[in-house]
């Protein structure tokens, strides 16, 4: 599976460091960042709780969607989706037929306790619905093309495990097997 010419999304749950991971790969891949949620707020000038309380989740979610479909047809980019990107099966779609989909996999523990920092998580109230959400995301992103463990090492050492299994990924099959 190539990178060339395909856009790396970065999917997981809240607080698997999609967006911290994608401003660090970006300049190591040698393509522009982009933050799905960042651009949202950014455009409508107001933050993921604001949407969601003003005009609920199902509005967000489309403009989650149409971002994404505008973001695929660009050039290739690190995209770090939101949390809850992957749950539409269009966009899931989308994304594979785009691009390579990796998943940051953050224990649930560390999840919740970065999102708990973060006043602007609307889905981190609820510490069982958390949970539920987490459980329940689990068995979407198990499908993304590749899986890499997050936990609490120095951001530069993840990236580094990101790009190595990027590299392991992506090499071309020699046909020493």
């Amino acid at each position: 599976m190539s990178l060339a010419g395909r856009h790396l999304y970065l999917i997981g749950f809240m607080g698997s460091g999609k967006s911290a991971m994608g401003r660090r790969l970006a300049p190591h891949l040698g393509r522009p960042f982009v933050d799905l949620d960042q651009t949202i707020e950014r455009r409508h000038n107001a933050t993921i709780s604001e949407i969601f309380a003003r005009s609920g989740e199902a509005h967000f979610r489309r403009l989650e969607s149409a971002l994404l479909q505008e973001v695929a047809a660009g050039d290739p980019k690190v995209v770090a989706t939101g949390g809850g990107t992957y749950q539409s099966e269009a966009n899931r779609t989308l994304m594979h037929e785009s691009g390579l989909v990796l998943w940051l996999d953050v224990p649930l523990e560390l999840a919740l306790e970065r999102s708990l920092r973060d006043p602007d998580r609307p889905l981190a109230a609820d510490q069982k619905k958390f949970e539920m959400l987490y459980r329940r995301r689990r068995e979407l992103y198990a499908r993304a093309d590749l899986i890499v463990p997050v936990g609490r090492d120095p951001r530069e050492v993840t990236c580094l495990r990101i790009l190595d299994a990027l590299a392991d990924a992506t090499a071309p099959a020699t046909g020493d097997d």
